[in-house]
């Protein structure tokens, strides 16, 4: 039987050392506590022992770490994911040590203890249709706004298989782009019946939700314009 995964992470921060094909000093805090010592076969006995388990760990620049580690592990055979640019998403350096890429979640966060909280606040919220916080197994391996995204689908309805590649056009490739996403005007096209201007109706019904273009709006979040005023029936 396969290991499973751990359900804590880890964070590491470390150093470099000049003209040295090594690791200097370096820190994991994994649940509360900080396990220091320098070389990357100390850190590779360290991280092993964490747990039994798959041990998941949040490292700060990753492609360079994968770099320097060349030289102590053979690759071959290892799980990975990486762009063209070789910026690692994940890479597998032990049966029950997987690495993953700090700086694809808060580049600008340096503080292990607040990466670690911010992981475990998103974890608890953007969680889809999970009742329990999201495990590590399939989540937080790639990008934050992946897994926002993946939320989000969930959140308004748009996890339906005829909607897959859609959804995947439309993902924000980076917490920039979400937050950017996120504050725009929510808008569409709609009509309305002159006769009921400046009124105020208590008994409003629709048969469901397609019958009315307001509650998908507000329910997609996401249009594409803004309103335009359109009196001429023939363009309506």
């Amino acid at each position: 039987m396969g290991l499973t995964y751990n359900n804590n992470a880890a964070a590491l921060t470390w150093e470099i050392i000049n003209d040295k094909e090594d690791i200097g000093n370096f820190e994991i805090l994994y649940n509360g506590t900080t396990i220091k010592g320098s070389g990357f076969k100390e850190f590779l006995s360290a991280a092993s022992q964490l747990s039994n388990n798959i041990n998941v760990i949040y490292v700060k620049y990753l492609k360079w770490f994968v770099q320097i580690s060349q030289a102590f592990i053979n690759y071959e055979g290892k799980d990975f994911f990486a762009n063209g640019e070789k910026e690692f998403y994940f890479i597998q350096i032990a049966d029950n040590v997987e690495l993953r890429n700090w700086d694809n979640f808060w580049r600008k966060i340096d503080n292990k203890e607040e990466f670690l909280k911010r992981l475990d606040i998103c974890r608890e919220t953007f969680k889809g249709k999970c009742e329990n916080k999201l495990g590590l197994k399939n989540h937080y391996k790639y990008t934050l706004a992946k897994d926002m995204w993946e939320d989000m689908k969930y959140r308004y309805y748009l996890w339906q298989p005829w909607a897959t590649n859609y959804c995947e056009e439309m993902v924000p490739k980076t917490e920039e782009e979400l937050i950017n996403l996120e504050a725009l005007d929510k808008a569409s096209f709609y009509f309305g019946n002159p006769k009921y201007f400046n009124r105020r109706e208590y008994y409003v019904y629709c048969y469901d939700l397609s019958s009315s273009h307001l509650s998908f709006l507000a329910r997609k979040k996401f249009p594409y314009k803004s309103f335009e005023l359109e009196e001429d029936t023939e363009k309506i």
